[in-house]
């Protein structure tokens, strides 16, 4: 009888030392499982982390190649512009070089024209005074031909009468006689 309780209380403490053990194993799997999951959760956080400082990264990496390429646009705009700028200031130069040419042309044509009028009238009055002059030299000379003409006249009108005198004077004389 004292056996059998011996050995029912030595298998007791076996059992609840078993027990013990397996109570400690399971702790520690437990724990060990906990620590897993710590791990893991860590690691999927460190990753979730590094995954956003990427995505941060990228996105500022956009963003950044975005404000270059727009700067580029940008300059590339103002280069634009200016060379439109320069090439309407050049195109104005041209047409005001043309203008001054077409006006100075204008003015060598007018001034050539007032000239050729200046000649014109110069001669139109040249030949004017010439025609006076001729005018004046035929009148003068109509005039000097027709006295002559008249003084000769008159002088063989006197001759003509003195003739006729001569004569009457003659045909009394002899009458007389």
């Amino acid at each position: 009888m004292n056996e059998t309780c011996i050995w029912k209380f030595t298998n007791s403490n076996a059992r609840s030392s078993n027990e013990s053990t397996d109570t400690r194993n399971a702790d520690a799997r437990n724990a060990d499982a906990r620590n897993a999951d710590a791990r893991n959760a860590d690691a999927r956080n460190a990753d979730a982390r590094n995954a956003d400082a990427r995505n941060a990264n990228a996105r500022n990496a956009n963003a950044r190649n975005a404000d270059a390429r727009n700067a580029d646009a940008r300059n590339a705009n103002a280069r634009n512009a200016d060379a439109r700028n320069a090439d309407a200031r050049n195109a104005d130069a041209r047409n005001a070089d043309a203008r001054n040419a077409d006006a100075r042309n204008a003015n060598a044509r007018n001034a050539d024209a007032r000239n050729a009028d200046a000649r014109n009238a110069n001669a139109r009055n040249a030949n004017a005074r010439n025609a006076d002059a001729r005018n004046a030299n035929a009148r003068n000379a109509n005039a000097r031909n027709a006295d002559a003409r008249n003084a000769n006249a008159r002088n063989a009108n006197a001759t003509n009468a003195g003739d006729v005198d001569v004569r009457r004077s003659r045909l009394w004389m002899r009458s007389e006689a």
